[in-house]
């Protein structure tokens, strides 16, 4: 647990740097030029063959009741665990909003399809089930597409740096 007011639990590191300011566009386009041109090319080819042109992120706000809080960490938990480990998951992170018994899950996903199919699977339907009655009201979701290449860049400076 980090020590400020909001809990964040992220199974798998991302690094996320989605516009760089104006004044630093230069010398972030040659940080990441450099590094590409000086990783090894299994590497890059690994990375980008996995970077579709965009990236599906989900995310789901769900408010709980405070007599299930316990019982919903076990189950936000595994699901976590379960989520992190599908293979066209990209990244996992909740965040718990300070003074409330609301979290917001942030997924990242390959595409919507691999998301459309992870909600078929037993992992997600069995999440759905134990919480329905955890929460206060109806859980909220909303996606958006991100840039797929970019976010792939970001990712691979992260492992290089």
């Amino acid at each position: 647990m980090s020590s400020s007011s909001t809990d964040v639990f992220t199974p798998k590191a991302l690094k996320l740097t989605l516009v760089p300011t104006k004044i630093d566009t230069q010398v972030h386009n040659t940080h990441i030029h450099r590094n590409l041109l000086s990783s090894p090319p299994g590497l890059r080819i690994r990375l980008f063959s996995r970077c579709k042109q965009n990236i599906l992120l989900v995310q789901r706000q769900m408010s709980v009741t405070d007599d299930d809080l316990d019982n919903f960490r076990k189950v936000l938990k595994s699901y976590i665990d379960a989520t992190s480990a599908h293979s066209d998951n990209l990244h996992v992170s909740i965040q718990k909003l300070p003074g409330k018994s609301c979290y917001i899950m942030y997924e990242f996903w390959q595409d919507r399809i691999s998301w459309m199919s992870y909600l078929q699977s037993n992992d997600s339907k069995d999440f759905q089930r134990c919480i329905i009655d955890m929460l206060e009201d109806a859980e909220v979701v909303s996606t958006m597409l991100l840039p797929g290449l970019y976010l792939c860049v970001c990712k691979f400076l992260h492992i290089l740096l």
